[in-house]
Parts: C-alpha cells; sequence; structure tokens
C-alpha cells in the first residue's frame, strides 16, 4: 500500500494548494471520489466530506489540505501553478528548494488509500473529512458544520512522529499591531540596505524550543548595534506559523560602508556557531530615500527589542506558552507586525495576550487579534487511544502519548462534535514549514498499517 500512498502523494503535489487557494485541490479529490463511487459534500467553510462504503459501523479520518508554500530566495517556483519538484533518495522523500507539503498532504494521500484498502470496506465504513486552510488560522476547522460525521472515533493524521499518538494540543491567536509613520526626505549622507538570510526557521510550534533564530529579532538587534540611522524599510517574515527565516531593512546613516560592514561581519560571526548558514549581507543605494526621522528609528527598534519571541513558560519539561514574532512589513507608510501565540493554558494565553497588547499601545500602536481557537484537552480514558496503544504495543516498543505545543484542528472538531473520540497519528516528517521538509517512506508504511489495524479493531 505504501507505494499507492506514495503515487496519490506524487499527484497531490502537482495540484497547487497554498493555504486558501485549495479549489483545484478539491476538485481532483472529487474526481478521485467520483472515480470510485464515493458520495461527497462541501459545508459552508468549504471543507470536503466523502463517505466511504455503506457499513454501519464507521470510523471517520481527517487532513487538511492546504500546505506552507515556502521557497529558498535562489529557487524559481510559482506556488499558484508549479507542481513540487520532488526528490526520492532511499528512505526519504524531499522538495527541490521549497517546502514538500508532507504536512498534510501525505495523510491525504494515506487517507485516499485506506478508502481503498479492501479489507476495510469489507468491515467498516469512512468518514473521510478534509479540511482547508489550517495553515493559516485553522480556519477550515473553525468554519466547520455540524451534523455531516456519524462516527463516534475519529483519527487525525497531522502529527509527525510515528512513535506518538497526540491527545491534545495547546490553543492559539494571532496578534496584529500596526502604525502610520512620517516618511521624510533625509539629510544624512549614505542609505543602506542589510539583508538576513539562510536561517533554519521551521515550525513556530513543534521547533518554537529549539532555540532557532528568527530574522527580525535579529534585525533589530543589529540596527540597535549600528546605533544612529534614519529608517527607511523594514520587512520581514512570511506567516504567523513559522519561524522568520530572512529579513531586509533600508536605512539611512552617516556612517561609512566600512564601518557598517565590520559591525555586519561581528555580527554574523557572533551568531554562526548557532546557525551556521547565517549571512548578514550590506549593500548601498546610491540615492537616499525618505526615512523616519532618528526618534521613531530608535522606537521602532526598541519595539522589535521588547516583542516577545521564543518559549514564554515551561511545566514539567513541556512547554506551555509561546510566541512567535512572525511577520514585520513596511506598507505606505505603515510599520506593521504579526505575532502568534500559542498556550494549553487559556489563562496565561490572555496574559501574553494583555502583554503584547501593552507593549503595542507603549509605542501607540493600533492592535487587534484573531483567528483564536482552543486548546484541545487530553481525555486519558479514552477508548480509541486504549485500542490505538495495545496495537502499537503488540508490533513495536517506546510508544509516547504527548500533549504537543502545536494547533491541531481535533480541538475545534471537538467542539462541534463533543462525542467523537480523537486521537492523532502521523509518519516522521522533519522540519515541516521550512525548505528542509521530508517525510520517511518507511514511516508512512508503519502508520498505514497501525491505523488500519485500528480501523478494524473499531466498534
Amino acid at each position: 500500500m505504501t507505494e499507492n500512498i506514495v503515487k496519490y502523494f506524487k499527484e497531490i503535489s502537482g495540484v497547487p494548494r497554498c493555504s486558501k487557494n485549495e479549489g483545484k485541490i478539491i476538485q481532483y479529490l472529487k474526481g478521485w471520489a467520483e472515480k470510485n463511487n464515493f458520495p461527497f459534500t462541501e459545508d459552508r467553510g468549504n471543507n470536503l466530506f466523502v463517505y466511504v462504503g455503506d457499513n454501519a459501523e464507521k470510523v471517520a479520518l481527517q487532513s487538511h489540505l492546504d500546505m506552507v508554500c515556502e521557497k529558498s530566495p535562489e529557487v524559481n517556483h510559482d506556488f499558484t501553478k508549479d507542481p513540487i519538484n520532488i526528490i526520492i533518495d532511499g528512505d526519504i522523500i524531499k522538495a527541490n528548494g521549497t517546502t514538500l507539503g508532507a504536512d498534510n498532504g501525505i495523510g491525504v494521500a494515506m487517507m485516499m488509500t485506506l478508502a481503498e484498502d479492501k479489507d476495510i470496506l469489507k468491515n467498516k465504513g469512512l468518514e473521510l473529512l478534509f479540511t482547508v486552510d489550517e495553515e493559516t488560522g485553522l480556519n477550515g476547522a473553525n468554519n466547520l458544520e455540524s451534523g455531516l460525521l456519524s462516527s463516534k472515533y475519529m483519527i487525525n493524521l497531522d502529527s509527525e512522529d510515528d512513535d506518538e499518538i497526540i491527545i491534545g494540543c495547546a490553543g492559539g491567536r494571532d496578534l496584529y499591531g500596526d502604525k502610520k509613520y512620517n516618511f521624510l526626505k533625509s539629510q544624512v549622507a549614505y542609505s543602506y540596505q542589510i539583508e538576513i538570510t539562510g536561517l533554519f526557521g521551521g515550525h513556530s510550534g513543534v521547533d518554537i524550543d529549539k532555540n532557532r533564530l528568527n530574522a527580525i529579532k535579529l534585525m533589530g538587534e543589529i540596527l540597535n548595534f549600528i546605533g544612529d540611522i534614519e529608517i527607511s524599510l523594514i520587512n520581514g517574515g512570511t506567516r504567523h506559523n513559522v519561524i522568520p527565516t530572512g529579513a531586509i531593512s533600508v536605512f539611512n546613516s552617516n556612517l561609512s560602508y566600512d564601518e557598517i560592514e565590520k559591525i555586519c561581519k561581528e555580527f554574523e560571526e557572533k551568531y554562526k556557531n548557532i546557525e551556521s548558514k547565517l549571512n548578514v549581507a550590506l549593500s548601498k543605494n546610491e540615492n537616499l530615500v525618505n526615512s523616519l526621522n532618528k526618534y521613531d528609528s530608535k522606537e521602532l527598534i526598541s519595539l522589535i527589542q521588547e516583542l516577545p519571541y521564543g518559549v514564554m513558560e515551561r511545566q514539567e519539561n513541556h512547554v506551555v506558552l509561546s510566541s512567535n514574532l512572525a511577520k514585520v512589513t513596511t506598507d505606505g507608510g505603515i510599520i506593521k507586525f504579526l505575532l502568534s501565540i500559542r498556550s494549553s493554558d487559556k489563562e496565561l494565553k490572555e496574559k501574553l495576550n494583555e502583554k503584547i497588547s501593552s507593549i503595542f499601545k507603549k509605542f501607540n500602536y493600533s492592535f487587534f487579534s484573531d483567528n483564536d481557537y482552543p486548546a484541545w484537552q487530553p481525555d486519558f480514558n479514552s477508548k480509541l487511544l486504549g485500542i490505538a496503544k495495545q496495537i502499537y504495543d503488540n508490533n513495536y516498543s517506546d510508544l509516547k502519548v504527548k500533549i504537543i505545543h502545536a494547533g491541531l484542528e481535533c480541538g475545534i472538531i471537538k467542539e462541534k462534535y463533543p462525542e467523537i473520540d480523537v486521537i492523532s497519528i502521523g509518519p516522521n516528517i522533519k522540519f515541516p514549514h521550512s525548505v528542509n521538509e521530508n517525510v520517511s517512506i518507511s514511516s508512512i508504511n508503519k502508520v498505514y498499517r497501525w491505523c488500519k489495524e485500528i480501523i478494524l479493531s473499531l466498534s
């Protein structure tokens, strides 16, 4: 069955499916369902439900259709039309300079293969739930309609370690701050550009505790070190759930090129031992550009330094509260910030929200929040969990039952379907949300067999 999963994953990877642009992948899946005579429907949130078999004993499977679309700067790739360039290297599937989309394309391919598995079709019915727009705030799940699933059990296939069962996850919220500035003609001597590239990045949930450098925070630090400057532009980061790998700033200064170049090289050396591919590139602009005055520039740098990034609180070596300074943009004279906070504790999440709000207010920034979603609270007495554990222990060893810091759709789905019993499993996916993303073929096979046996054991 692994060959079939890889075949479907390759087909999926040929269909554009960045977040909020899932129309083509939905049409692909409808065509697949029609070919197999599987009834299907869409709800008001554009989530797709496919119904497999007429057996009264049904099990739901769930994955999301969208993927994070990131690429290396030197790669020429248009995610709106170009297929993902897949490379199979022994046991590893990876992409050439882009995110792979194994998160959650492998889950989708696995669901399609399970739906065609004759052993399952003889004994069970399946309800396949394909959600949209997960990566930008779990929006498909947030708009999920009730009454379209009848299963007592649901297996989410959006996890990333094949020796784990996930039974809970953090909740989260996106926070925004912006301010209109006056950009004026400068009287200083020179204009420069600094670009930070080469950082590892990663998922703002599962990788937030790995001490990954944040390009926006680094840019704030280096601009503060340079000192007496007038900022014309600052951009960095891409989306709320990705640790920023790059940032760019344009500024005016009376310092010479050689003086700033020395600072850049010293800064690069300072952090090379943490991330060896860090690159700090300085270039000189021929003409001065309009900029903030020195006071506003200093204020902006101070704001970047005060906005929190990383793990805020742990309990028993587990991350329970974090913040990702995800994005900054200069847009028509307005500086905009986006942060993503996560917590398994609602009270801690609210306190961090208040802290960040107060920081923005201190600097006279407008502030609002969006994409709030609940934590998924664990059920250690779950029947589904007990069966999944027993099957795993019969075949393997060292299973871990975990509550993770990343956001999964399970908590939201549980709100819409409170009686459904849910776990999350998945194959080994390394470095999701980054151009280093890869997935293990043997692990895909392991999880498929595990999932199939779970389904057949449920009653």
